[in-house]
């Protein structure tokens, strides 16, 4: 199997057109549903913990616009996947789900990653290391609660979790 073909794998949603695969992506997104509310209070709890650590040097729109703007998309996202709660899916609607679901968790991965990139670059090195364990506990909890669909998880760990040695000789 070639780089490809297993990245490809890797980042997968389901197969939906076998019977055991239509009833595994029902089940992703049956337990997905559960812990969406919690990902979301994981990622609102550290965003407002980073912002707490901050000094009040750090501008407003790196402190309060640009978190501010991530977690309404995690606002809006979370009144979707309410709606969703008591629905009953066929796999073809579950599948279109975690394939949203994935696309999401690039985004706001992207998203918070940006921030705190922008923050590291702004605050005295003292706060990294405080800014980077809220970070990654938040990266971990992510995971966690992703962790019934592998796909967005693992996207979760690459895009936010990495250590990264670019970054670490920029800020660090």
């Amino acid at each position: 199997m070639d780089l490809f073909a297993r990245l490809r794998a890797a980042f997968a949603v389901g197969d939906t057109t076998d019977p055991l695969g239509r009833s595994l992506v029902v089940e992703q997104f049956r337990i997905l549903r559960k812990q969406v509310p919690v990902l979301y209070a994981v990622l609102l709890v550290d965003s407002i913990s980073v912002a707490l650590v901050l000094p009040l040097t750090v501008s407003a729109w790196l402190r309060f616009g640009l978190p501010t703007a991530l977690l309404a998309l995690c606002l809006l996202r979370l009144v979707q996947w309410l709606r969703l709660k008591t629905v009953d899916v066929t796999p073809e609607q579950a599948h279109r789900e975690l394939r949203r679901t994935r696309v999401v968790a690039v985004l706001l991965n992207a998203g918070f990653v940006v921030w705190i990139l922008a923050l590291f670059a702004t605050v005295d090195p003292d706060l990294r290391a405080p800014i980077a364990l809220l970070v990654f506990m938040g990266c971990i909890g992510t995971a966690y609660c992703l962790g019934s669909f592998p796909a967005a998880s693992l996207l979760t760990m690459l895009i936010a979790g990495t250590p990264n040695r670019d970054r670490a000789a920029r800020f660090g």
